[in-house]
């Protein structure tokens, strides 16, 4: 849809002449509304858009997606927000996780150890290498551990 509407309005309907963007007297408003887009949607898909914002908005994207994958897709946009003030960048942690949301990086939490021995069993007397195994505990031996 973007290239039909950019090239309706490049191709001299609604008053552009010469396709750079000069009007012949026909604000972009009423243009837009014609066509049915909002002027901010014009804006965002004609060429040469120099904005600042959004040339520091889409650095600071491609070095979020670095530092995501140097770290292996373990951190979250707390820590990574912490590297980038680290390396000088001004950010929020809000900021970092509506990019990494946009660009549907989630990290993943660390795996932790399972506890090997259950509840209510304790390793008996004596079991070293040789015997290994668990024995129930009695109710004397629980109650010792609390």
């Amino acid at each position: 849809m973007a290239d039909r509407v950019i090239g309706v309005l490049r191709c001299g309907w609604f008053g552009i002449g010469d396709g750079c963007g000069l009007w012949s007297g026909i604000p972009y408003a009423v243009s837009c509304r014609a066509l049915g887009v909002s002027p901010a949607w014009l804006y965002k898909w004609l060429p040469g858009d120099t904005s600042l914002r959004r040339a520091r908005r889409q650095a600071l994207t491609t070095l979020v997606i670095a530092l995501f994958r140097r770290h292996k897709g373990r951190y979250g946009s707390p820590r990574i927000t912490d590297d980038l003030r680290a390396m000088g960048w001004r950010v929020s942690v809000n900021t970092i996780a509506a990019i990494m949301a946009e660009q549907r990086l989630v990290a993943r939490p660390k795996r932790r150890r399972r506890n090997l021995t259950q509840p209510g069993q304790v390793r008996a007397q004596g079991a070293g290498p040789a015997q290994p195994g668990l024995q129930p505990a009695t109710r004397a031996e629980r109650r010792v551990g609390r």
